[in-house]
This record gives structure tokens, sequence and C-alpha cells, in this order.
């Protein structure tokens, strides 16, 4: 019907967009797809060839076996019709199957397009053009320094079109991100200060209006920071600069975006704000003054970035200054934010001072409950700030026994807060292998404290050598060690199973699960090393450790996949192994032990985002099939 020449051009132009639909079989839609293709000579009406072309193209992006020959087929139509509506219709096309399937790009094809941007007058075509190598630079393998992608970018990031430049600048900074992905991770750095400095003046030119295509444009120049922060940890420290220094010349609802850019620099690599952190500071004192309706926004922000800015734990005087300036105001809601943001960056104290009051002032009881919960977690965190490795060992306990407190009132409160609405299964499970971390931490400097009352007897190692087992070398203490060791594997298990469970969490929440994983292997390892059998590892490597964990925690860059006190923890293993020379337990090894568990234990823990705020969500329905289908296929 279609083929035929009795069928009006109307007719013909509404019935082609139903083959879209027919890619449920690969015969059919390669005879719909010839039909079509053969018919685009006859009839060049500009309406005829776009609707088309489009048809094409969405039953393309169905089947995926025939986009390498729809790109070619868009391309062609790029060159040779000369019809600007067209031509944005096949870019529009092209964007589509981009997101679809980038890898099926040939290399031809990317110089193909790259030559079109060179040479087209329009600056809406060279536009919607960089758009689709926006697309291909994100994820495509044909993505090289040396491609004629990189001409391209340069020549368009100083575009006086504000919406080209953005767009060669976003191209460029995705292709330098793809190339530091690659096999030698190693990206020229011609090509990265040309970036950045793409990046700094696109910023520079964005805030200088206060329109919404200016803001549009600077929401994209901020997400080529967070990329470029991503990438290349090294640059957040002068881009945050950049972003910092033009708080000044900022209108309207600029500053406010700025200051997102810069929450985006301290979530990815928040070393980059500490040279900011007192100039923050003083621009949070000055919230007060700003309008009503944007004091909430500012307060919440400014607070989060001193939060990210400054170290654990924050200084005196820091502290007063952040809980004098939300004390004043009277949005609750805003002290829950930043209480929040202070418990996922390991400020507790502020956390606790801030959650004091809240619980009185919610309708709900389940509401109640769970801030009380969330109070008594940031409590038993703040108690764990105060051991130190060089102070006694029963102050240590003492402290570490008013943290494991904490985590059991909190642990009740949580449950009580828990509806069918909200279950808070990971919340609970959790704060429930938190504490049964701190109780084996406890258990452990109990061990160690049995050296001083119940001591190896003298015939120990004698003893060892005509039973053959060496646990009797160490006495009592070796038996409550091993108790332990298996106690941290235990929890390693089960931060395991957690692990596993916790799919829909995001990235970082899935690297702390992974440490705190790691950090039950290590405390097991370095008892099994220093104490149970030190003879065996001498002259040995004590950083070789079976982990056993998913590879989270190793950045998208490349990096080291321990954190730095795992790092600290080895090598005081190793100094004292190597001072032992394998001897019988004395107070050395478990004093090594002991400082061991404080290292980890003063390690400030920064609650997941799962904990607060899940980005996604999977639910599955298991479907049984109906009695009359099973009667059917059993007939």
């Amino acid at each position: 019907m279609i083929q035929g020449l009795a069928t009006p051009v109307e007719m013909k132009l509404r019935l082609i967009p139903i083959f879209q639909h027919m890619h449920h079989d690969a015969q059919t839609a390669a005879k719909v797809r010839q039909l079509c293709v053969d018919m685009l000579p006859s009839y060049p009406a500009r309406g005829f060839v776009m609707v088309t072309l489009h048809t094409l193209s969405l039953l393309s992006a169905q089947t995926l076996i025939d986009i390498p020959q729809q790109v070619e087929l868009l391309l062609h139509y790029l060159q040779q019709d000369p019809r600007r509506a067209i031509k944005l219709k096949v870019l529009s096309d092209l964007h589509l199957l981009t997101k679809k399937a980038p890898h099926m790009w040939a290399q031809h094809n990317l110089q193909v397009l790259c030559s079109f941007i060179s040479i087209t007058p329009y600056d809406n075509l060279k536009l919607r053009a960089l758009t689709v190598l926006s697309v291909l630079a994100e994820s495509s393998p044909l993505i090289t320094k040396e491609s004629s992608l990189m001409e391209v970018c340069l020549e368009n990031c100083y575009h006086s079109n504000i919406a080209i430049s953005t767009e060669a600048s976003t191209v460029l900074t995705n292709l330098a991100c793809q190339l530091s992905k690659g096999a030698s991770s190693k990206v020229d750095e011609t090509l990265l200060n040309q970036c950045v400095a793409a990046v700094e003046s696109l910023l520079t030119v964005c805030v200088t209006e206060t329109t919404e295509q200016h803001q549009l444009m600077l929401k994209k120049s901020l997400s080529c920071v967070s990329c470029l922060c991503k990438s290349f940890p090294a640059l957040a420290s002068s881009l945050a600069d950049t972003i910092y220094s033009l708080l000044d010349v900022a209108q309207g609802e600029m500053p406010l975006l700025l200051y997102q850019g810069l929450a985006a620099v301290g979530s990815t690599c928040p070393s980059g704000l500490e040279q900011l952190r007192f100039d923050l500071l003083d621009r949070l004192q000055e919230v007060s003054a700003m309008p009503q309706d944007k004091q909430q926004d500012f307060q919440v922000l400014l607070t989060s970035l001193v939060l990210m800015a400054c170290p654990v734990p924050l200084p005196g005087h820091m502290t007063k200054t952040l809980i004098d300036s939300l004390t004043s105001d009277p949005n609750h809601w805003t002290a829950f934010c930043v209480a929040r943001q202070a418990a996922r960056w390991g400020h507790h104290t502020v956390a606790v001072k801030l959650l004091q009051r809240l619980p009185s002032l919610v309708a709900s009881e389940h509401l109640h409950f769970w801030l009380i919960s969330l109070g008594e977690f940031c409590a038993g965190e703040e108690q764990l700030s105060h051991i130190h490795p060089d102070q006694p060992q029963h102050k240590g306990t003492v402290t570490l026994a008013q943290a494991c407190r904490h985590y059991q009132k909190g642990t009740t409160a949580l449950k009580a807060s828990v509806t069918p609405t909200f279950p808070l299964e990971f919340q609970t499970q959790f704060s429930q292998l938190r504490a049964e971390l701190l109780q084996a931490h406890a258990n452990l400097l109990a061990a160690c404290s049995t050296l001083q009352t119940c001591p190896p007897p003298a015939i120990a190692t004698a003893m060892a050598n005509v039973s053959g087992k060496e646990i009797q070398r160490t006495g009592r203490i070796g038996t409550q060690l091993q108790q332990c060791v298996a106690q941290f594997r235990m929890l390693s298990a089960k931060y395991g199973d957690l692990l596993q469970a916790s799919f829909d969490a995001d990235l970082t929440t899935l690297k702390s699960l992974t440490h705190l994983q790691q950090g039950c292997l290590l405390m097991a390892h370095v008892v099994d090393v220093l104490v149970l059998h030190n003879h065996q590892y001498i002259s040995a490597d004590v950083y070789n450790i079976q982990w056993d964990v998913p590879d989270f925690s190793r950045g998208e860059s490349g990096g080291e996949a321990l954190p730095p006190v795992f790092q600290d923890v080895l090598k005081m293993v190793q100094k004292t192994l190597e001072e032992a020379q394998g001897s019988a337990i004395t107070h050395v090894q478990v004093s090594s032990v002991f400082k061991a568990s404080c290292m980890l234990l003063r390690e400030p823990l920064h609650f997941p985002r799962y904990f607060f705020q899940a980005l996604q969500s999977t639910q599955i329905k298991v479907c049984s099939p109906l009695l009359i289908e099973l009667r059917f296929i059993f007939s």
C-alpha cells in the first residue's frame, strides 16, 4: 500500500511511523528498512524525508543491529542535503542513536561529524552536533587525543555563542576524563591545561549575567568541574579557588549555584576546600543579613562546605561559630540538615549538639525516636574521638564502654522508629554491626589486659613444643585473642552480607562498607601476626592480606585501595614484628595490638549517604503462572 502510486503522500506520511513498532521480528524489520530506504530517493520532499529518517532511527534503536547502517544514512543526509530543517532532524536522530549505542560508531563516522562542525556556518547546527560529540566522548572507545575531535573542541570552546562554548568545553572535559580511564591512565599535560583554561573561562563568562540560559550553562560548567575533580584530584584546589573568586561578582541565583559547585568539589575531593575554610566561615556569619527566603539554602550549603573543608575534629572556635549561627535560626529543619551533614562528614560533636533539642520538636513518635537514635550514635562516635593510642589501657577501655552504651541506646531507639512504610532495614543492620564491632574491640582490649593479670607460665614454650599446639605458647591470653579473631572475622562476613544486600546504595556507601569490612579483617590479621603466630611472620610481608572483599574502594582514576589509617597500622605492625624477632609474647606485642585498635577506633565514622537517603529503589515481584496456562502447557 505504501509503495503503490495510488496512495496519497499524506496517507503515506501517516502510515510510515507505524514501521517503528515492527522490531519484534528481524526479517520484518529488515524488510521495512529496505522499503523505506528505497523510497527516500523517490520522495525528496522535506516532510517525507524527515518522517522516514526518524522512523528508521527509532526502528534501529530497537533492533540495535541496524544502528551502524542508520548512522551512515543520517550522516549522508547531513552532508548532502542542503535543507537546515532536515539537518536538525538528522542531528536529533544521531543524538538518539548515540545515547543508545555509542560503541557502534565507526572512526570515519566521527571524522565526518567533526568535519561538518568545522564547515557549517550555522550556530544551531553546530550546537546540535557538539551535543552528539559530548555523548560520544563519555563512553566511546573511538575517542583519542590524536583524533580531529580535539581540534573541533579547541576551535569552539571560546566561541562567542555561550551555548556552543559550553558544549565544546563539555566535550573537551569528557575527552580528558575518558583518556584518564584508558590503559595508560596518563593524560597529556597540554590537553589538561587547555581543558582547565576553557572551563575557567566559561565559568567567568557565565556569571556575568543572570538569564536562564546563563544559569543553565553555569550548571553544565560546574558539572565539568566536578568531572575534572573526580578524574584529577590534584586540580580540585585550583578549581575551587576559581569558583570562590567568582562569588564577589555573581548576582541573583548565581551565588547559590556556585556554592553548589563548591559542594560538588568537596564531596568528590574534600581536600580541595581546605584553603577556603576560614573564608567560608566568614561568609557563613554573613548569612543572617540575607533576605529570609534565601537564608535556609545558603546556611545549609555554607555549613556543609565548612564541615567538608575542616579537619576532624573541628576546632573549638569553629564549632561554637557553627552552633551559634544555627541556634538563632528558628527553622529546625535547617538544624537537622546540618546535623545530618555533620554526621556524614564525621563531625559528631556538632551533630550531637544540634540533635539534643530536636527530638522534642517533632510531632511524630517515630521521628522522635529516629532523632534520639541518631543523637545516640553520634554521641558514641564522639566518645571514640577521645581514645588515643598513647593513653593507658584502662582509660581506653572505659571510653569504649561508654561508646558501646550509647550505641545500645541508639539501636533500641532506632527499632522503636520503624514503621511499615519505613522499615529502616539498612539503618538497623548498619548500627547493629557497628555496635558489635565496638563490642569486639572492647573484648580485645579486655583480653590485652589479661597479660598483666595472668601471664603465660614459664613452661609455656616447652608445653607447646611437646603438644604441638602453638597456642599454648601464649597461655590464657592466646585463647581469648583467638576468640577475638573469630569475632572479627564473623563481623567481616556480616559486613559482606550487608554489602551484597545494599545493591541500591550509592558508590560512596559501598566504599564505606568495604572499608569497615576491611577494618575487621585488618584487626584479625594484626592479632594473628603479633600474638598468635608471630614466629611465622618473621621476614615476611605483613602487607600481604587476603582481603576477599569487592574493590569498591579504588577510585575511578586509580589510587590507593587502602585508607591511610590502615597503612599506618600495617607500618606499626611491621616495625613491632622486626623488633620482636619471634620472641615469646610480651607487653610490646600486646601494646601494639592495643594501639592498632585505638587507631582504627579513632578514625571518624562517616555515616554513609544510604543511611539517610536512597538514590534508587528496586522492587522485585514474583509472578506465578495462571492455572489455565499450566493446563495448556501440560496438555
